[in-house]
């Protein structure tokens, strides 16, 4: 049980959540735009995905940079922007040709069936992209020195907060080395 809450509280595995959790809400934005625009307003599936893709990608952008990969204090640099925009780019031409041919095969079903499996074909897309650009959004695109809080500062409790007043933080003894207290307890004579 041990292993598994470890694994959870890993940084890469709360990171690779909060993206998950924005590739959501990006799908969630793109997929409402697209099924819109193709099912009730009845544009072109490929210019339907073109704007889905490009709404969604907004939110994607702004979450992963903020939330995902905590960038939020500093300004949008053009080489995060211009290789971001180039990867949703990439995924936009790839889910373009899927919905083309799923657009094709299905032209002549009912409106809801047409919509449906154009949809099913933007999202599988996406689907086989995102490990990848998970990868390249970590690695190269939103790089950061951490992945996580460090280790060796944490907020102080209640107590040592009221007294140091809000948002003190102390430094917590490193695990590696003992502590003071208990080399001098150690060391103490009769124990």
């Amino acid at each position: 049980m041990s292993g598994v809450h470890a694994l959870a509280h890993h940084p890469l595995v709360r990171r690779l959540v909060k993206y998950a959790s924005v590739s959501v809400i990006a799908s969630l934005t793109s997929l409402t735009v697209l099924a819109v625009l193709v099912g009730v307003v009845g544009i072109s599936p490929v210019w339907a995905n073109i704007i889905a893709v490009g709404i969604g990608t907004l939110p994607s952008f702004e979450l992963n940079r903020r939330w995902v990969w905590c960038l939020a204090g500093q300004r949008i640099r053009a080489a995060q922007v211009i290789p971001f925009c180039l990867l949703s780019f990439s995924s936009l031409v790839l889910s373009s040709f899927a919905v083309r041919a799923a657009s094709a095969i299905t032209v002549h079903d009912s409106r809801l069936l047409h919509t449906a499996v154009i949809e099913a074909a933007n999202i599988s897309t996406y689907g086989a992209l995102w490990g990848l650009q998970f990868v390249l959004c970590n690695h190269f695109l939103f790089r950061s020195r951490r992945l996580g809080p460090r280790r060796d500062v944490v907020v102080s409790s209640r107590e040592s907060r009221d007294r140091a007043g809000p948002g003190s933080l102390r430094r917590r003894p490193s695990r590696t080395s003992p502590s003071r207290s208990s080399l001098a307890t150690s060391r103490s004579p009769g124990r």
